[in-house]
């Protein structure tokens, strides 16, 4: 298979691990990912296999916002566990 084609294949597989929101398969595809890189670099880039890189690249953005996204919505989450877990026991301290 053509590098083009399995960068192709890599980046769809990203973005339906992304859209299913599977973090796991995301990292392992990330690690994946980058222990082909050094291979990858051992030749001279065409440009097509340029593109496809940068096509992944772009990704990697769009996937650490949806990350960030995700782990912000987490922590109020958190906190507004927090907050009514301490409004719970300031009742049951007062009843």
């Amino acid at each position: 298979m053509k590098i083009e084609r399995q960068l192709e294949s890599i980046l769809q597989h990203f973005k339906r691990a992304l859209a299913a929101g599977d973090w796991d398969k995301l990292a392992d595809l990330d690690t994946k990912l980058q222990q082909a890189l050094p291979k990858l670099k051992q030749s001279p880039l065409t440009p097509e296999v340029k593109v496809k890189l940068a096509q992944i690249n772009q990704f990697y953005s769009q996937m650490i916002a949806r990350g960030e996204s995700e782990k912000a919505d987490i922590r109020a989450q958190i906190q507004q566990q927090q907050t009514n877990s301490e409004g719970m026991q300031a009742y049951l301290q007062n009843r």
